[in-house]
């Protein structure tokens, strides 16, 4: 082979090449991945399925609109119920920060209410939505205080060729696991509230209450619930550890076999495999 007829050889593969590369940018420029599998409904279909009375999520929804829980618009809890230095809870020695955080409980008891009537729930029940357009108007209206449906633009922009929306699971947005975590937080004030009260009943349903939204968030098909249930079981131990150090002769044997029927409710173990 001469040098000529090597260059052209080079010459006409380089030209292959380009064209086949430039036509395989074109296609991945040009096209855009559509999901032909709806997994949202598969995410989905556990919390469609449970009976009247298994979710507790219908507990939450109006108290949730009515203190515009979610997405913390009202910065109002966690300024209150921390110290000003935002160390730690407050405590009743924290003098007028103390006072000021029990005139936010004292606000909040059907909110706090609703959260303890919930507490022996296994299950949250609530759909999530990348297209928050298929959320009803109570729940979006409860999960998204600020009424932005921008999410909802953007699937009905990404429907595939058939019409059908099917936007990345990855898409959903999870406004309730804050809200749970601070609803721990809040519990765990309320029940130093409680002590100085001497209302030990209240005292041991907080307990109950913030493993049953750990339990509930836990039981949530998705990795951030498992996280939010470890970090709010947490929370109740170290809840636990106060009361037992500080007030154990206040609890009776009933009681004390609640909390430990509480602890026992939530196996950390299965929640991350």
């Amino acid at each position: 082979m001469t040098k000529q007829k090597t260059l052209r050889f080079i010459i006409y593969g380089l030209v292959i090449v380009s064209i086949g590369y430039f036509g395989l940018a074109y296609r991945y420029y040009s096209r855009r991945a559509k999901a032909t599998h709806d997994f949202n409904a598969d995410f989905n279909a556990h919390a469609l399925s449970l009976a009247p009375g298994e979710a507790a999520w219908p507990i939450y929804r109006k108290p949730f609109i009515d203190f515009r829980f979610a997405e913390h618009e009202d910065k109002s809890y966690e300024k209150l119920i921390f110290t000003q230095d935002g160390s730690r809870l407050v405590s009743r020695n924290d003098g007028d920060n103390w006072k000021a955080a029990v005139e936010l409980l004292s606000k909040s008891e059907k909110l706090l209410d609703a959260f303890r009537a919930a507490r022996k729930l296994s299950f949250l029940g609530l759909p999530l939505y990348a297209d928050t357009s298929r959320y009803s108007d109570e729940d979006f209206r409860a999960l998204f205080p600020s009424g932005n449906r921008t999410e909802a633009e953007y699937a009905q922009n990404e429907s595939n060729q058939d019409g059908s929306v099917h936007p990345p699971v990855m898409g959903l947005l999870l406004p309730h696991c804050i809200s749970f975590r601070s609803a721990a937080r809040i519990l765990v004030v309320d029940t130093r509230w409680a002590i100085e009260q001497n209302d030990i009943e209240r005292v041991v349903q907080n307990v109950e209450t913030i493993f049953g939204l750990g339990r509930q968030t836990g039981n949530e098909l998705h990795l951030v619930g498992d996280l939010v249930s470890m970090g709010v079981q947490i929370i109740g131990y170290d809840l636990i550890e106060e009361l037992l150090s500080e007030h154990l002769n206040r609890f009776s044997d009933d009681q004390l076999f609640r909390i430990q029927e509480a602890v026992s409710g939530v196996d950390t173990s299965e929640l991350i495999d």
